[in-house]
């Protein structure tokens, strides 16, 4: 993905989120993201919480704490295991995080990987052109200015 045409979007404040599970893969993403949006004049900060079932009540304590904050990027892997603790933990974060993105009024970037092994974990945190936090970074970015254009800010 090419980020050279996305647009700068000054003094935005964002921060991202990050689960422990599979930390080093979940950095790689992080930084990436972190680096393009520092770019692209963001303020970012980061956060690292156990998992990422805790992302949605994140997201609320952050806005509620920084009203100023306009986008929440959310980082994390959950690796399909024998049980269904792994469908029960993705579609409760995709909920969550949809319900907390309108109930909050800010962006929130779903960057959680359900991945069924780690292949398609590598394959998503390498250092290279495929790294995932150039997509959840430009996506941010695009959805902060075209929030600000619609508002008028």
């Amino acid at each position: 993905m090419n980020t050279d045409e996305l647009p700068r979007v000054p003094d935005a404040r964002v921060a991202i989120l990050t689960s422990k599970w599979h930390a080093e893969y979940v950095n790689n993403i992080a930084d990436r993201c972190e680096q393009i949006l520092v770019q692209q004049a963001a303020v970012v900060q980061r956060h690292q919480l156990p998992g990422t079932y805790e992302f949605p009540y994140a997201v609320r304590i952050l806005k509620e704490n920084d009203s100023d904050l306009v986008a929440i990027v959310c980082i994390g892997i959950v690796l399909k295991g024998e049980t269904r603790h792994f469908e029960m933990i993705v579609n409760s974060c995709a909920f969550g995080l949809t319900k907390a993105s309108i109930d909050y009024d800010v962006i929130v970037i779903n960057g959680i990987i359900p991945a069924t092994d780690e292949k398609q974990i590598v394959a998503r945190a390498t250092t290279d052109q495929f790294n995932k936090g150039i997509e959840l970074a430009s996506a941010a970015i695009e959805t902060i200015a075209w929030t600000r254009a619609v508002r008028g800010h």
